[in-house]
């Protein structure tokens, strides 16, 4: 009751401490929700019971940029994403029968400057040459077969693992692991400690959010004579080349993940083959 206590309230400070966000996540949601909840409050709009106008009403709010002028499309769609991460919590909890947010139509991504997506046949190369170094080789494998972002890997203790199921405890639910990613966590779990590996323990030594990560991986692609693709680049590729479902692919929704998948293959050339496995 708290929850929707403090959102009938506009006590952004309240709600976000009791979402089950790291506390990055939650200066960053506070940060870009504050705006949204200042404008509700002071407009008198019911954010548990909206009314009738609330989708062009919210629309309108998201773009607020609080140095003048208009928010970029990126900042108005996180701020739906938390915002939806919010809704989806209390609907999780009963405390909340419908999300105010469905059938709302997101801002399109338009970057012209996205760099093309790599080919399944760079990719390959790119883990073959990545097998040498255990944690990079079950990184890279979780990006590209089951979208990880790199943030969430940071976040992974042995906690998280499911060694029997073979399955990965993530954000928004439970991931199945693919042969390759299960067997690559496995050598990694073996030098934790197999059976023994303390649950608090994180199973990547990357720290600094995304940037020692990318550090190791252009390391290794200068190394190897290999183009850099990208952390963002490698994980739309999973998008692009295997057919995902929400747990799959660590969506909270259908709509988001289907949205994602329309992103990727419109960032890409495929390979000749066109091919799309199954994750």
């Amino acid at each position: 009751m708290k929850m929707i206590r403090a959102m009938n309230e506009h006590d952004l400070d309240t709600l976000v401490s009791l979402m089950p966000w790291i506390p990055r996540r939650r200066e960053q949601a506070c940060s870009l929700l504050r705006p949204v909840f200042a404008a509700a409050r002071e407009q008198c709009v019911s954010l548990v019971h909206p009314p009738e106008h609330f989708h062009a009403w919210i629309l309108e709010v998201v773009n607020i940029n609080t140095r003048g002028g208009k928010a970029a499309q990126t900042t108005a769609n996180t701020r739906l994403s938390y915002l939806n991460v919010i809704y989806t919590q209390l609907m999780d909890l009963d405390l909340l029968l419908v999300n105010p947010l469905r059938g709302l139509k997101r801002y399109e991504h338009t970057r012209q400057d996205d760099p093309a997506l790599p080919s399944p046949q760079e990719i390959q190369r790119l883990l073959f040459h990545a097998a040498a170094d255990p944690h990079l080789n079950a990184a890279l494998l979780l990006i590209y077969h089951h979208a990880f972002f790199g943030s969430e890997l940071r976040e992974l203790t042995w906690g998280h693992y499911l060694p029997q199921e073979g399955k990965l405890i993530r954000r928004f639910n439970v991931t199945p692991l693919s042969q390759e990613a299960a067997y690559a966590l496995e050598r990694l779990r073996v030098v934790a400690g197999g059976v023994f590996a303390d649950p608090s323990e994180r199973i990547f030594p990357y720290h600094d959010d995304e940037a020692h990560l990318r550090q190791v991986l252009l390391a290794l692609c200068q190394q190897a004579n290999l183009p850099y693709p990208g952390l963002r680049e490698l994980r739309r590729s999973s998008l692009r080349d295997f057919v995902h479902g929400v747990d799959t692919a660590g969506f909270a929704t259908r709509q988001q993940l289907d949205r994602a998948i329309k992103l990727a293959h419109s960032s890409t050339h495929l390979d000749s083959s066109g091919s799309v496995k199954r994750a």
